[in-house]
């Protein structure tokens, strides 16, 4: 059988990723949010709020043998306060930081250690973001974090190429820009605070925003697919 572990199930990209993975009757699947809105018989849902970094600290996962493979799909993102910089409030430079990069670190970091040794291929990927990869003026939570992510994804990448009997794989992978609750809060937004705000109105306008399954099933080739050695991906360059 094969394990998977997304986290941020209950809405968009990461409730897609879930469905996807369940229509394979080989998957069973971990979801882990604040919320629940999957009801499968080989779905399981851990309620886990992720920027609260002790309670991330004391996950664990099912000591489970013979898995063929166990995916983590790090999914789960926050946008933050969007305002120049100064403006922000420091609770929500931590919080931020805390869902996007520190979270994600901590279950890799504990999902490497329990299934390495025990499941055939172990799988990471990381929704990470361009916005990771240029900066947008308001988004400095978001795109700090989003860059650590493709940082720490690139380091134990470097570490499991350097092992010649590693048997995990990791991808750090931008998805686009999707219709998702985000960016419906997104187009809320005074120009004041985010002077981008009009170009990403006019994303939904003319329809250039990409569907949430649509999306999921590009991740999933990626995560199905051993011969991407490709650490830092684009789902738009598929």
């Amino acid at each position: 059988m094969n394990l998977f572990v997304i986290t941020g199930t209950s809405r968009g990209i990461g409730k897609a990723l879930a469905l996807a993975a369940l229509a394979n009757s080989n998957n069973q699947v971990i979801g882990i949010s604040r919320t629940c809105t999957i009801s499968h018989s080989q779905y399981t849902h851990q309620q886990l709020d992720l920027s609260d970094s002790q309670k991330v600290l004391e996950v664990t996962f099912p000591a489970i043998e013979n898995i063929e493979k166990a995916v983590l799909i790090n999914n789960s993102g926050e946008l933050g306060e969007v305002k120049p910089f100064a403006k922000v409030t420091a609770a929500s430079v931590a919080k931020t930081i805390t869902i996007n990069t520190i979270a994600p670190a901590i279950l890799s970091n504990i999902f490497i250690k329990t299934y390495a040794n025990v499941a055939k291929e172990v799988v990471i990927a990381n929704i990470s973001s361009g916005a990771g990869r240029h900066p947008i003026r308001s988004w400095s939570g978001y795109c700090a974090s989003k860059a650590g992510l493709d940082m720490l994804s690139l380091v134990i990448a470097e570490e499991e190429k350097a092992s010649p009997k590693s048997n995990v794989r990791i991808h750090s992978i931008a998805p686009g820009i999707v219709d998702t609750c985000m960016q419906d809060g997104i187009r809320t937004l005074s120009t004041a605070d985010f002077p981008d705000h009009k170009r990403f109105v006019e994303y939904k306008e003319k329809g250039s925003l990409s569907d949430p399954h649509d999306v999921a099933i590009k991740i999933m080739s990626i995560v199905n697919n051993p011969n991407i050695s490709e650490t830092i991906l684009d789902v738009r360059n598929l």
